[in-house]
C-alpha cells in the first residue's frame, strides 16, 4: 500500500486497504491505512465513498467514535458508485459509533438505514453485520423488536449456512436470552459461538466480549473469571474496540458488587475517551450514581482518565486477580 502511494497511485492503495484480509484482523496498526488513502484519493474516485465507510469503521475499532461519525457523514455526501454497497457500510459504521457511545436509539435508526440500503432483503448474507447491530441496539432501545432481528439472522444461517452465519445466529439467540433475563442461556450461546468461530479471530473476539457483557449482567460468583479471561485474551490479541467493552462490563460488575472505588477508576478512563456501549447503558448509569457518592470520587476518576490504555488494562487485570 505504501508503495502504491509513493508511486502516486491512491486508487491501487485504496483497493489494498479495502481487502477483507486486512480489515478483519482487527489490528490496531492497520487503523491509519485508510486515513492515508483518503488524504490522497479524490472524492470523484469510484472508491471514495466506500473508503470513507471503512475509514469510519476503523475509527470505531480504535475507539474514536466522534471521528467515525464525522467521516461517515462526509461519506454519505459522496456519490456511491458501487450500487448501494458504500451506503450500507457507511450506515453500518454510523450505527456502530452510536452503539459505542451509549446511544442505542440512534444506533438502531442507523442500522435500519443500512438494512434499507441493502435492498430490504431478508436473507442477504451481506446484511449480517447491520442485522447484528440492529439487534444489539434493539435490546435496549426497542426490546419488542429484538426477536424479529434475531429471526432474520437465523434465516440467513438456514439459507446460506457457513461458520460466520451459524455463529451469528447463535449470537442472536444469546442476545434474546439476555433480554428475557436468561443470563445462563446467553452465556451458553456465547460459548457456543466462540467454538463455532474457531479460526475466525474477529468473531471469536466478539464472542468473548459478549461473554463478558452477559457475565456483568449476571453478577454471579463466576462472572469475574469470565470477564478476566475475556479481557486477558482480547488484550493479548490487541482487539482494542472489544477490550473497551469488556472494561466497561467490569466497571458494571465491580460497581454492582460494591467495589465502587475501583469502578471509579475505570469510569474515569471511559468518560475521558467517550466510551459507553449500548448494551451496558443501564448498568453504567447505576455505577455512575454510586461513583458520584464516593468521598474521593473526583480523585479516583481523574486517576483513571490519566492512565494509558495499557496501564488501565493492567489495573483491571490486577484487580480481577484479587476478586
Amino acid at each position: 500500500m505504501t508503495w502504491a502511494l509513493d508511486d502516486d497511485d491512491p486508487g491501487r492503495a485504496a483497493a489494498i486497504a479495502l481487502l477483507p484480509e486486512v480489515f478483519y484482523l482487527f489490528l490496531d496498526e492497520h487503523a491509519g491505512w485508510m486515513d492515508r488513502v483518503l488524504a490522497r484519493l479524490p472524492e470523484t474516485h469510484p472508491l471514495a465513498a466506500i473508503c470513507h465507510a471503512f475509514a469510519a469503521l476503523w475509527n470505531t475499532l480504535r475507539g474514536d467514535n466522534a471521528e467515525a461519525l464525522g467521516v461517515g457523514r462526509r461519506g454519505l455526501q459522496i456519490e456511491d458508485q458501487l450500487g448501494g454497497v458504500a451506503q450500507r457500510i457507511l450506515w453500518w459504521a454510523i450505527s456502530e459509533a452510536h452503539l459505542n457511545t451509549g446511544d442505542p436509539v440512534e444506533g438502531l435508526a442507523a442500522a435500519r438505514r443500512s438494512l434499507e440500503a441493502g435492498g430490504g432483503s431478508q436473507t442477504d448474507i451481506e446484511l449480517v453485520s447491520p442485522l447484528e447491530l440492529a439487534l444489539q441496539c434493539a435490546l435496549v432501545a426497542e426490546p419488542d423488536a429484538a426477536q424479529g432481528f434475531a429471526e432474520r439472522l437465523n434465516a440467513v444461517a438456514e439459507i446460506a449456512p457457513s461458520d460466520v452465519n451459524t455463529a451469528a445466529a447463535a449470537t442472536a439467540t444469546g442476545y434474546v436470552c439476555l433480554v428475557r433475563g436468561d443470563v445462563d442461556g446467553a452465556l451458553d450461546r456465547f460459548r457456543s459461538t466462540y467454538e463455532l468461530a474457531a479460526g475466525i479471530p474477529h468473531l471469536q473476539g466478539e464472542a468473548l466480549r459478549n461473554l463478558a457483557v452477559a457475565a456483568s449482567w449476571s453478577g454471579s460468583s463466576g462472572a469475574a473469571g469470565v470477564i478476566a479471561g475475556a479481557l486477558d485474551q482480547l488484550y493479548r490479541e490487541r482487539m482494542w474496540s472489544l477490550v473497551w467493552v469488556v472494561v466497561e462490563a467490569l466497571t458494571v460488575y465491580w460497581g454492582r458488587g460494591g467495589r465502587t472505588t475501583d469502578a471509579a477508576v475505570l469510569v474515569g478512563y471511559l468518560e475521558r475517551h467517550g466510551l459507553a456501549h449500548g448494551l451496558l447503558v443501564e448498568g453504567r448509569r447505576q455505577v455512575g450514581v454510586a461513583v458520584e457518592r464516593l468521598p474521593a470520587a473526583e480523585a479516583r476518576t481523574r486517576s483513571g482518565a490519566a492512565m494509558s490504555r495499557d496501564d488501565l488494562v493492567s489495573f483491571a487485570l490486577d484487580g480481577l486477580r484479587t476478586t
